[in-house]
Protein backbone atom coordinates (compact mmCIF):
# COMPACT_ATOMS: atom_id res chain seq x y z
CA UNK A 1 0.00 0.00 0.00
CA UNK A 2 2.89 2.33 -0.18
CA UNK A 3 2.11 3.94 3.57
CA UNK A 4 -0.79 5.16 2.00
CA UNK A 5 -4.29 4.90 3.74
CA UNK A 6 -6.82 4.87 1.26
CA UNK A 7 -8.89 1.87 1.81
CA UNK A 8 -7.92 -1.48 2.49
CA UNK A 9 -10.32 -2.89 -0.09
CA UNK A 10 -8.55 -1.38 -2.82
CA UNK A 11 -4.82 -2.24 -1.68
CA UNK A 12 -6.22 -6.15 -1.77
CA UNK A 13 -8.24 -5.00 -5.03
CA UNK A 14 -4.23 -4.35 -6.43
CA UNK A 15 -2.66 -7.61 -4.86
CA UNK A 16 -5.25 -10.34 -6.11
CA UNK A 17 -5.86 -8.76 -10.07
CA UNK A 18 -2.16 -8.95 -10.46
CA UNK A 19 -3.09 -13.03 -9.75
CA UNK A 20 -5.56 -13.18 -11.62
CA UNK A 21 -4.17 -10.95 -14.81
CA UNK A 22 -0.86 -13.30 -15.21
CA UNK A 23 -3.35 -16.00 -15.73
CA UNK A 24 -4.76 -14.49 -18.71
CA UNK A 25 -1.23 -13.44 -19.52
CA UNK A 26 0.67 -16.74 -19.04
CA UNK A 27 -2.27 -18.37 -21.17
CA UNK A 28 -0.77 -18.31 -24.89
CA UNK A 29 2.44 -19.62 -23.33
CA UNK A 30 0.96 -21.95 -22.08
CA UNK A 31 0.22 -23.54 -25.10
CA UNK A 32 2.90 -24.62 -27.07
CA UNK A 33 3.03 -28.24 -25.50
CA UNK A 34 -0.03 -30.70 -24.81
CA UNK A 35 1.60 -31.10 -21.59
CA UNK A 36 1.66 -26.59 -20.76
CA UNK A 37 -1.82 -27.05 -21.65
CA UNK A 38 -2.41 -29.20 -19.15
CA UNK A 39 -0.67 -27.65 -16.63
CA UNK A 40 -2.43 -24.42 -17.01
CA UNK A 41 -5.65 -26.02 -17.37
CA UNK A 42 -4.76 -27.38 -13.65
CA UNK A 43 -3.82 -24.12 -12.50
CA UNK A 44 -6.46 -22.55 -13.84
CA UNK A 45 -8.79 -24.68 -11.73
CA UNK A 46 -7.07 -24.50 -8.83
CA UNK A 47 -7.01 -20.56 -8.97
CA UNK A 48 -10.91 -20.42 -9.56
CA UNK A 49 -11.10 -23.05 -6.95
CA UNK A 50 -9.55 -21.05 -4.84
CA UNK A 51 -11.63 -17.96 -5.62
CA UNK A 52 -14.53 -20.10 -4.80
CA UNK A 53 -13.14 -20.56 -1.06
CA UNK A 54 -11.94 -17.40 -0.90
CA UNK A 55 -16.20 -15.82 -1.02
CA UNK A 56 -17.24 -18.92 1.27
CA UNK A 57 -14.29 -18.94 4.16
CA UNK A 58 -13.69 -15.10 4.55
CA UNK A 59 -17.37 -14.68 4.11
CA UNK A 60 -17.56 -16.57 7.09
CA UNK A 61 -14.55 -15.30 8.95
CA UNK A 62 -16.53 -11.62 8.32
CA UNK A 63 -19.94 -13.28 9.92
CA UNK A 64 -18.05 -13.76 12.35
CA UNK A 65 -16.29 -10.92 13.39
CA UNK A 66 -19.47 -8.96 13.11
CA UNK A 67 -21.25 -11.30 15.37
CA UNK A 68 -18.49 -10.58 17.82
CA UNK A 69 -17.53 -7.21 17.57
CA UNK A 70 -21.57 -6.72 18.56
CA UNK A 71 -21.15 -8.26 22.29
CA UNK A 72 -20.51 -6.21 24.77
CA UNK A 73 -17.18 -6.94 26.49
CA UNK A 74 -18.79 -8.67 29.23
CA UNK A 75 -20.53 -11.08 27.23
CA UNK A 76 -17.54 -12.70 25.23
CA UNK A 77 -17.29 -16.02 26.73
CA UNK A 78 -15.39 -19.44 25.49
CA UNK A 79 -19.20 -20.52 25.28
CA UNK A 80 -20.50 -17.45 23.43
CA UNK A 81 -17.70 -17.43 21.10
CA UNK A 82 -18.36 -21.03 20.36
CA UNK A 83 -21.63 -20.49 19.52
CA UNK A 84 -20.87 -17.72 17.63
CA UNK A 85 -18.90 -19.45 15.36
CA UNK A 86 -21.73 -22.07 14.55
CA UNK A 87 -24.06 -19.22 13.91
CA UNK A 88 -22.31 -17.88 11.18
CA UNK A 89 -21.41 -21.26 9.78
CA UNK A 90 -25.01 -20.63 8.15
CA UNK A 91 -23.37 -18.45 6.03
CA UNK A 92 -20.70 -20.55 4.16
CA UNK A 93 -21.53 -21.88 1.36
CA UNK A 94 -21.21 -25.79 0.14
CA UNK A 95 -18.51 -27.50 1.39
CA UNK A 96 -16.37 -24.78 3.06
CA UNK A 97 -17.30 -25.50 6.30
CA UNK A 98 -14.76 -24.40 9.34
CA UNK A 99 -13.99 -26.97 12.16
CA UNK A 100 -14.91 -25.73 14.86
CA UNK A 101 -12.61 -27.11 17.51
CA UNK A 102 -9.30 -25.41 15.72
CA UNK A 103 -10.84 -22.21 16.72
CA UNK A 104 -9.54 -20.70 13.69
CA UNK A 105 -12.08 -17.70 13.54
CA UNK A 106 -10.57 -16.56 16.70
CA UNK A 107 -7.05 -16.90 15.93
CA UNK A 108 -7.16 -14.90 12.93
CA UNK A 109 -5.07 -12.31 13.35
CA UNK A 110 -6.56 -9.75 11.51
CA UNK A 111 -9.53 -10.21 13.73
CA UNK A 112 -8.01 -8.76 16.65
CA UNK A 113 -5.25 -6.34 14.77
CA UNK A 114 -7.29 -4.72 11.66
CA UNK A 115 -10.98 -5.65 12.64
CA UNK A 116 -13.10 -5.80 9.49
CA UNK A 117 -10.40 -6.49 7.00
CA UNK A 118 -10.98 -9.93 6.31
CA UNK A 119 -14.48 -8.83 4.55
CA UNK A 120 -12.21 -6.98 2.22
CA UNK A 121 -11.25 -10.44 0.39
CA UNK A 122 -14.34 -10.75 -0.75
CA UNK A 123 -15.21 -7.31 -2.16
CA UNK A 124 -11.80 -7.10 -3.79
CA UNK A 125 -11.53 -10.23 -5.16
CA UNK A 126 -15.35 -9.44 -7.17
CA UNK A 127 -13.43 -6.76 -8.52
CA UNK A 128 -9.94 -7.80 -9.74
CA UNK A 129 -11.79 -11.13 -11.47
CA UNK A 130 -13.48 -8.05 -13.60
CA UNK A 131 -10.38 -6.51 -14.47
CA UNK A 132 -9.39 -10.42 -15.19
CA UNK A 133 -12.68 -10.14 -17.80
CA UNK A 134 -11.75 -7.20 -18.92
CA UNK A 135 -8.19 -8.49 -19.89
CA UNK A 136 -9.61 -11.42 -21.38
CA UNK A 137 -12.52 -9.45 -23.60
CA UNK A 138 -9.79 -6.95 -24.92
CA UNK A 139 -6.63 -7.67 -24.63
CA UNK A 140 -4.66 -4.69 -22.30
CA UNK A 141 -8.46 -3.24 -21.11
CA UNK A 142 -7.84 -4.88 -17.52
CA UNK A 143 -3.97 -3.77 -17.62
CA UNK A 144 -5.43 -0.08 -18.23
CA UNK A 145 -8.02 -0.49 -15.68
CA UNK A 146 -5.62 -1.84 -13.13
CA UNK A 147 -2.80 1.06 -13.80
CA UNK A 148 -5.55 3.83 -13.49
CA UNK A 149 -6.56 2.46 -10.06
CA UNK A 150 -2.46 2.85 -9.12
CA UNK A 151 -2.90 6.67 -10.34
CA UNK A 152 -4.98 7.86 -7.83
CA UNK A 153 -4.74 11.17 -5.79
CA UNK A 154 -3.89 9.61 -2.98
CA UNK A 155 -3.87 13.60 -1.78
CA UNK A 156 -8.04 13.46 -1.68
CA UNK A 157 -8.59 9.84 -1.69
CA UNK A 158 -12.63 8.49 -3.01
CA UNK A 159 -14.78 5.89 -1.42
CA UNK A 160 -14.02 2.28 -2.72
CA UNK A 161 -16.62 2.11 -5.39
CA UNK A 162 -15.56 5.64 -6.22
CA UNK A 163 -12.29 4.76 -7.31
CA UNK A 164 -13.38 1.71 -8.86
CA UNK A 165 -15.76 3.51 -10.85
CA UNK A 166 -12.84 6.04 -11.85
CA UNK A 167 -10.99 3.05 -13.37
CA UNK A 168 -14.12 1.40 -15.19
CA UNK A 169 -15.05 -1.47 -12.90
CA UNK A 170 -18.37 -2.18 -11.39
CA UNK A 171 -19.25 -2.18 -7.94
CA UNK A 172 -18.84 -5.44 -6.32
CA UNK A 173 -21.72 -4.35 -3.78
CA UNK A 174 -24.03 -4.41 -6.78
CA UNK A 175 -27.26 -6.81 -7.74
CA UNK A 176 -25.75 -9.61 -9.82
CA UNK A 177 -22.30 -9.01 -9.32
CA UNK A 178 -21.39 -12.57 -8.34
CA UNK A 179 -23.28 -14.28 -10.68
CA UNK A 180 -21.75 -11.89 -13.32
CA UNK A 181 -18.72 -12.59 -12.30
CA UNK A 182 -19.11 -16.68 -12.25
CA UNK A 183 -20.85 -16.21 -15.60
CA UNK A 184 -17.58 -14.36 -16.99
CA UNK A 185 -15.48 -17.15 -15.16
CA UNK A 186 -17.54 -20.52 -17.02
CA UNK A 187 -16.87 -18.52 -20.02
CA UNK A 188 -13.19 -18.31 -19.84
CA UNK A 189 -12.79 -21.74 -18.74
CA UNK A 190 -15.17 -23.51 -21.10
CA UNK A 191 -15.81 -20.59 -23.91
CA UNK A 192 -19.60 -21.50 -23.39
CA UNK A 193 -22.47 -19.22 -21.44
CA UNK A 194 -23.67 -20.51 -18.44
CA UNK A 195 -27.49 -20.16 -18.21
CA UNK A 196 -29.36 -21.66 -15.18
CA UNK A 197 -32.99 -22.74 -16.13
Amino acid sequence: NDGRNAGLDLSEVYSQALSYLMLVKIQSKMSATQTLKDNYRYMLHKEMDNLYNILAYQGYLATFEHMVYGLSVDEVTELRLKSLMNDAQEYCLGSVIPDLSTWDAVLIVHTVEYPFYVQSYCTSLVAAIEIMLMEIEEEGAGVDAFMSLLARDNSNPLSFEKELERAGISSPLRDGAITDMYQGIYQFITGRTYIKR
